[in-house]
């Protein structure tokens, strides 16, 4: 029971050592911003990017589970080992580096103080509470599972049948019967039942507990902290900016987003429809988790990062689900950007 309860914050710990990390090394953030929310969603990118490299030597070569789990389980020790030095050895050589360049500017006349920016009004502090409030009840409902909603989707069975097989895609999930044809490769790399089991198998905890409950819940916190990512993109700390009330701005970006998605929830048309019923599904985690934080990292024109999102939507998302949908997303913004820089010359 304690392990189950702990495992979501121990995934969401480990996301935010990988992002943060990974968001130091590509240069997104300066070393001083800590910026736990792009940090989280950024590292569970970082979670998908080594489960679709574990799953993809399995399935392209033993298929056998307790493979991808040794796989996994090496991939993991590695990619944080190196993140984390590589790390420490920034953070240090910037940390020098910053102190060379204050004792360089010893001699130069003192700055004049700013005057001290105005509190946050009692607006900004009441918004910034009912945000947090929605998403906590958000959060419960997502990971209580009252308004789960699995038609069409086979990932619990599809999970169940790689734990009792030991073997991946050798039957049919709804059937029960080995497959007479093999499955194609791009039904294969989809790596989320993967990722699912080998979490399953190695935490010694159910299956079910694990889609519906435990994963949903790690996939919207972090669909949370993109969009916390991407108002913190909208509304910047510009201290030239007359305007000292980002708060009240971002947690009514945050509100008006939690409420889109109560919204869409009500239609299974609708493009966020699955991120309260059934957050366990690529479509989902694609539409809460990476388009956001892709969105953030283009308005902080940090272009190579924010096609990260784009690789991850080919290996979570089905082609029935529309492939390209974040693609398609970040060509539009790029010649958008193109045409508006033309325009102003």
């Amino acid at each position: 029971m304690i392990r189950t309860v702990l495992l979501v914050p121990f995934l969401i710990l480990v996301s935010y050592f990988c992002g943060r990390a990974m968001l130091l090394i590509s240069g997104v953030f300066p070393a001083k911003k800590r910026e736990f929310f792009s940090s989280v969603s950024a590292g569970s990118m970082v979670l998908l990017g080594i489960s679709f490299v574990s799953n993809f030597l399995t399935v392209t070569g033993s298929s056998l589970l307790s493979y991808e789990k040794k796989l996994f389980g090496i991939l993991t020790a590695a990619i944080l080992t190196v993140l984390y030095f590589t790390f420490m050895i920034l953070t240090v050589f910037k940390t020098i580096k910053a102190a060379t360049g204050a004792d360089d500017k010893c001699g130069d006349k003192p700055a004049e103080k700013k005057p001290d920016s105005k509190k946050s009004d009692t607006a900004g502090i009441l918004a910034c509470l009912f945000a947090v409030l929605l998403s906590a009840l958000c959060l419960t409902i997502v990971a209580s599972g009252k308004f789960i909603c699995s038609e069409g989707d086979e990932t619990l069975e599809t999970v169940r049948s790689f734990l009792d097989n030991e073997v991946m895609f050798s039957s049919d999930p709804i059937k029960g019967t080995p497959y007479t044809e093999g499955l194609p490769l791009r039904h294969k790399i989809l790596c989320l039942p993967g990722l699912y089991s080998v979490i399953s198998d190695a935490c010694k905890v159910s299956p079910v507990i694990i889609v519906r409950h435990i994963m949903p819940a790690f996939w919207f916190f972090s669909g949370l902290c993109s969009i916390c990512s991407l108002s913190a993109a909208f509304f910047k700390d510009d201290k030239d900016s007359p305007d000292k009330n980002k708060l009240y701005k971002r947690s009514l970006f945050v509100i008006f987003s939690l409420l889109f998605i109560f919204g869409a929830n009500l239609s299974p048309y609708a493009q966020g429809f699955g991120i309260i019923s059934a957050m366990w599904t690529g479509y989902a985690i694609r539409i809460w988790v990476l388009a956001p934080l892709m969105l953030s990292f283009l308005f902080r024109k940090k272009y190579i990062p924010a096609f990260l999102p784009v690789l991850c939507e080919a290996f979570i998302c089905r082609t029935q689900y529309g492939i390209g949908f974040l693609a398609c997303i970040y060509l539009i913004f790029i010649f958008a950007k193109l045409f508006a820089e033309r325009r102003r010359k």
